[in-house]
C-alpha cells in the first residue's frame, strides 16, 4: 500500500488544505481538521514515546463514544500502531 492510500495521509492532506473546517461534528461539539490533526498528532507522540503496542501488537481504546474515540484511532494510525 502507498504511504498516500493510508487513512492518516489521506487525514493530514486534508487538514493541511481546510485546518479551519469542521471534522467532527457531536453533541460534544465541533472540531475541526486543525485540532483533531494537534490532538492526534500529540498522542501518537505519547503512544510512540512510551513504545504503546510494542510486543503486544494492539492498542487498546477503551472509552465511551464521542470525539476522543476518532482522535485515539487516528493517533494510533499515525503511531503505525494497531487499535
Amino acid at each position: 500500500m502507498e504511504g498516500r492510500d493510508l487513512i492518516h495521509a489521506r487525514f493530514a492532506a486534508r487538514a493541511a488544505a481546510a485546518a479551519e473546517a469542521a471534522a467532527i461534528s457531536s453533541a460534544c461539539g465541533t472540531m475541526s481538521y486543525g485540532a483533531l490533526d494537534l490532538a492526534s498528532g500529540a498522542l501518537a507522540a505519547d503512544i510512540g514515546r512510551i513504545g504503546a503496542g510494542d510486543g503486544a501488537g494492539v492498542v487498546a481504546i477503551l472509552a465511551e463514544r464521542g470525539p476522543h474515540v476518532v482522535v485515539a484511532a487516528l493517533a494510533c494510525a499515525r503511531a503505525g500502531r494497531p487499535f
